[in-house]
């Protein structure tokens, strides 16, 4: 006797209509996040053409909704000067993709909202029956007089260029911890606060924990690497902070 077996469904692949009427539903939350301010809205694409695509419905949406829209690039979100020159924002659309943290970053320097597409995981999480759900971010904010104010979402490195010529004071809640010759610093978030992670040739790793991290190079150069990135040189005295809950990003179910 032979038994027939039951495959079960094969998911569909989300169409066209499907995904243009998220697009309309993104866009209508942040128009109603931007509200009658003025402000404008930044949708954050990359260079390939699925992107490219949302980004320009969205965009097409949000104009129809008399929201004034900002064309964001990877390579504006990471100017400093096309920052500057941006108009007031009153939120961020990722429209780049789950794997991007441009839209993320945009938004925490500016501390503007940020919204996003619910995906997977995080559509499960977020499903409370509304539409939007937002769930805040903890960043660690970069200050320093020769740059913008800048965040990390999880850690930022100082590394000699030079063993032998970089010297690195680090002070962690205004105590120092003195003037280590080659010595590196990892600071990370550790629970509402900064871990960090010092360490020297012929010298055991230290950690400290704080509220407030200052790393001041006294001789020699240093690397500074965000997130897993080198994003130029250490200058003057750099203080990270921890800005618990700081980023506030909205996912938009599909």
């Amino acid at each position: 006797m032979s038994t027939a077996t039951t495959q079960p469904p094969v998911p569909h692949a989300p169409t066209a209509d499907t995904q243009k009427s998220s697009l309309v539903r993104l866009a209508e939350a942040a128009a109603r996040t931007a509200g009658g301010d003025g402000g404008a809205v930044a949708v954050v694409r990359g260079f390939d053409r699925n992107s490219r695509q949302r980004a320009s419905l969205l965009r097409g949406h949000l104009t129809a909704l008399q929201v004034q829209v900002i064309d964001a690039t990877p390579a504006l979100t990471r100017s400093e000067s096309a920052i500057d020159r941006l108009p007031r924002l009153s939120a961020v659309i990722n429209a780049a993709g789950a794997a991007s943290d441009d839209a993320h970053r945009l938004a925490a320097r500016l501390r503007v909202p940020l919204l996003t597409l619910a995906d997977g995981e995080t559509a499960s999480e977020e499903n409370s029956g509304q539409e939007v759900a937002e769930r805040r971010r903890d960043v660690i904010e970069i200050n320093a007089p020769d740059r913008a104010r800048d965040v990390a979402f999880v850690d930022i490195a100082a590394e000699p260029v030079d063993e032998q010529a970089g010297e690195l004071t680090v002070t962690v809640d205004g105590e120092s911890g003195g003037t280590l010759t080659g010595s590196s610093v990892l600071v990370t978030l550790v629970r509402n606060q900064l871990g960090v992670r010092v360490s020297a040739p012929g010298r055991a790793p230290e950690s400290l924990f704080g509220q407030r991290v200052v790393l001041q190079a006294a001789s020699g150069a240093y690397t500074l690497i965000r997130d897993g990135l080198p994003i130029g040189e250490l200058g003057g005295p750099l203080t990270l902070t921890v800005e618990p809950q700081d980023l506030a990003v909205h996912f938009v179910q599909r």
